[in-house]
Parts: structure tokens; C-alpha cells; sequence
């Protein structure tokens, strides 16, 4: 809220003072040091209104993108995530061919995935993240943010599947093993890269003994110690194979 505030008393400064600002003090450069100054120094308030000043009185400078890329970085810098994402989707639209372009993609994810709730909760921030993330190893693959943005990806998704298997566990606790199959095997499907998916294997393992189809659960139990040696319930996957084998 306080962000915002600072944009309107800004906008009415600017309504109010029109007549004065026919006469800019600073040529554009000296104004964007003065913004730059404040940036660098963490004073990001100040900063956000030197860099308003920039946009506003010099739309024709150079390095406009610049002062429209640091302001959307103040209010990420200040944890204003939903405005810093405003800002830095108006950098693309307005300045498509700008070197900082890769950079404005690259935040928004990240603002996305720092506005992202726990996993039993709503997941609309992490998916917006993980397209996000998505199409920016598409697009920008020489990028010096590749690595930073291959682990938020893999952060944000293993999240969706901790909550695709919390889901499914809960059916099966209701004893409902139909929908627990489908988003069990939902882990399976889009996440198998997560721990979440050898825990679902164990899952589907059981609930197909308990349905009587004993080949089944043999199967998936396979599948897990082959695939997931590491899962912390491998030793007792390895005891429902013996003895489903009959070798116990």
C-alpha cells in the first residue's frame, strides 16, 4: 500500500505542477544518476520517484528501459511482487527489443514463485511460475539465469506434486481409491522427477492390494525399487515384494 501511495502522490504531483515541469532541472542522464544513487544505496522509496521522473520527464532518453527496468527491481527489491510484475510486463510491452528483456522474464516468474502459497493451499502463483520459468529456458537458453531459473522450476514443481499426492492420499483415506489412482498417477505422469512420485508408487502399490489385484501392486512396487532406490520406504517395499512373490 505504501508502494502505491507513492505512485499517486507522484502522478499528483505531476498533475498539479504541470505548468512547472516545462522546465526540467536535470538533462535525462543526470536525473537517472540521481535515481541510480538512491537504487544503489537501498534507499528504494526514493529511488521508485527519481525513476518515475526519468519515465515521465525524458520518454525519449536512451535508456528509458533502463529506468523502467529499475523500477520494477525497486519493487521487487521492496517485496511488492504484484507491482513489480506490472512493471516489468510494461518493459516488454513497450520496449520489446530491449537487452533487458531477458531480464523482465526472468523476474516475473521469480516474483510469481515468491508470492506462491504452501502446497496444501492455492497454486494459481506457482503455475503462473512454472510457465513463466518454462518459456523462459525456451527463449533464452544462453542466459546467465538459466541455472537460478532450472532450480525454481524444479522448486515450484515438486511443490504442485506434493500437493497432486496430498490430494490423492486423501481419497485414499476416505477409502475412494478411484480418484486417488488419477491423481496418483498425475504424480507419475507430470512430476515423476520429484520424491513425490516414488511415494506415489508405494501408494498405488497399496491400494491395489487392498483392492485384491495382487500383480498389480507387484508391479508398481517394482517399478519403485528400480526407479526410486532411495525412497525411504524401500525396505519395506522390498518385503511386500517377497511376499507377494511368495518367497516369505
Amino acid at each position: 500500500m505504501k508502494r502505491i501511495c507513492i505512485c499517486l502522490v507522484f502522478l499528483f504531483f505531476l498533475a498539479g505542477c504541470a505548468s512547472k515541469m516545462t522546465m526540467v532541472s536535470l538533462t535525462a542522464e543526470e536525473q537517472f544518476n540521481v535515481a541510480k544513487k538512491e537504487y544503489q544505496q537501498r534507499k528504494y522509496d526514493e529511488a521508485m520517484t527519481e525513476f518515475y521522473k526519468v519515465i515521465f520527464n525524458h520518454p525519449g532518453a536512451g535508456f528509458i528501459d533502463s529506468a523502467q527496468f529499475y523500477l520494477g527491481s525497486c519493487y521487487y527489491r521492496t517485496e511488492d511482487y504484484s507491482l513489480a510484475i506490472a512493471e516489468f510486463k510494461k518493459l516488454l510491452s513497450i520496449y520489446p527489443t530491449s537487452l533487458l528483456a531477458d531480464d523482465a522474464e526472468y523476474y516475473i516468474p521469480l516474483c510469481n514463485y515468491f508470492m506462491s502459497l504452501g502446497p496444501t493451499l492455492d497454486q494459481e502463483n506457482t503455475q503462473l511460475a512454472i510457465e513463466g520459468f518454462t518459456s523462459f529456458l525456451d527463449y533464452y537458453p544462453e542466459s546467465p539465469y538459466v541455472p537460478r531459473a532450472k532450480r525454481y522450476l524444479s522448486i515450484c514443481q515438486n511443490k504442485l506434486a506434493e500437493k497432486t499426492y496430498r490430494n490423492g492420499c486423501i481419497y485414499v483415506k476416505l477409502g475412494q481409491y478411484q480418484p486417488a489412482l488419477i491423481y496418483l498417477n498425475e504424480v507419475l505422469d507430470k512430476y515423476r522427477d520429484t520424491e513425490w512420485a516414488g511415494r506415489s508408487l508405494f501408494e498405488i502399490g497399496e491400494i491395489y492390494q487392498k483392492q485384491g489385484e495382487p500383480s498389480k501392486a507387484l508391479e508398481k512396487y517394482k517399478e519403485l525399487v528400480n526407479d526410486f532406490p532411495e525412497n525411504e520406504r524401500i525396505e519395506e517395499t522390498k518385503k511386500r515384494i517377497a511376499k507377494l512373490e511368495g518367497k516369505s
